[in-house]
């Protein structure tokens, strides 16, 4: 068996990733429609997401835990929601999310992309998270995998662009286990 050129591309399959056309038919095939965390809440889960603002050495971030796959498909349904809706959503105001030294995270919807998707004020802990269609849909997609149970982490905004980075997290244990 020949070997490869170390800088030979490797088809996306190999690695196990899917295609970008893949996600966004599923995204396009999801129903559209309000999402609340009652629909989708475990019989025995009062917090779906819980969540922290702070500083690591790479500097701000706000550190999100899902605590079920129903969680998980919550959140991947009100991202949903958010690639089709002109109205704007205070995450930390929904039932079953505890953000913790969070004032507001508001997410909504532009039309075009800026320079950045998260801001933050000033004077408070208060954040705007906008996004275009498209990337409240990618956002979507990259919490697919806690969906189907799997493990990990994902990084929604830019550490470097953004006031602060966003990271979701499922399965991984976290420092919100008490």
């Amino acid at each position: 068996m020949a070997s490869r050129s170390s800088y030979e591309q490797v088809p996306r399959t190999t690695l196990g990733l899917q295609s970008v056309e893949s996600c966004h038919r599923r995204v396009a095939e999801y129903p559209a429609g309000r999402v609340s965390v009652n629909n989708v809440n475990d019989a025995h889960e009062t917090r779906q997401l819980i969540g922290e603002y702070g500083q690591v050495a790479s500097g701000p971030i706000i550190f999100m835990v899902l605590t079920s796959r129903s969680a998980a498909s919550w959140l991947r349904s009100l991202f949903i929601q958010m690639s089709k809706s002109d109205e704007s959503v205070d995450l930390s105001r929904q039932e079953g999310v505890d953000l913790r030294n969070i004032e507001c995270l508001e997410l909504r919807r532009v039309d075009h992309r800026g320079r950045r998707n998260l801001a933050k004020d000033r004077k408070k802990t208060a954040f705007v998270w906008f996004c275009t269609q498209e990337e409240w849909e990618w956002n979507a997609c990259l919490i697919d995998s806690f969906v189907k149970g799997g493990a990990g982490h994902q990084y929604l905004t830019s550490r470097v662009a953004d006031d602060a980075e966003i990271e979701i997290s499922y399965g991984e244990g976290s420092v919100f286990d008490r």
